[in-house]
């Protein structure tokens, strides 16, 4: 009887280790796929802001965008179809080349 007696409690035993590993396993998943949620939203907001303060440093810090930037929107909310550029200094070259790496003219 003392065998039967220890041969159920080895079972026992290896059952709760059994469902306290599965509750370990399983709780894990579950809070990485949590974690994982909430990264990828915070990761979305930061990447918003960021384009938006990359916009504002390129488009209204400098001087020379900044007076594009006003002239097309002016173009857009006035309806000037063909805003006169040359009278500010700007050239179609400067326009299409916006970004710094452009090759300079001589």
């Amino acid at each position: 009887m003392s065998n039967d007696l220890q041969g159920y409690i080895r079972r026992e035993k290896f059952e709760i280790g059994r469902e306290v590993l599965v509750s370990i396993i399983v709780s894990s998943l579950v809070a990485s796929g949590i974690g994982f949620y909430f990264n990828k939203k915070v990761d979305e907001r930061i990447a918003s802001r960021e384009f938006i303060y990359n916009y504002s440093r390129t488009f209204v810090d400098n001087p020379k965008y900044r007076n594009i930037s006003i002239a097309l929107e002016k173009e857009y909310l006035y309806g000037n179809k063909f805003p006169d550029f040359r009278e500010k200094g700007y050239s179609e070259y400067d326009l299409d080349c916006l970004i710094e790496t452009c090759p300079k003219r001589e």
